[in-house]
């Protein structure tokens, strides 16, 4: 029986990993007594929006 090649990560993997590298560096950011880029809270937002918006 022969495998099919190897296909793409489920975007909602990606999305979920993309929101924790945010999460992470904005931590760090904090930590570090700066203020995080503006564009990395509204993603981190956008991202937890369209992953958890179901939720309910």
């Amino acid at each position: 029986m022969v495998k099919p090649p190897l296909g793409i990560m489920p975007k909602n993997i990606w999305l979920q990993q993309r929101l924790d590298d945010l999460l992470e560096a904005i931590d760090r950011y904090y930590a570090a007594g700066y203020e995080p880029r503006k564009e990395w809270q509204d993603e981190r937002n956008e991202l937890f929006f369209k992953l958890y918006r179901n939720e309910r």
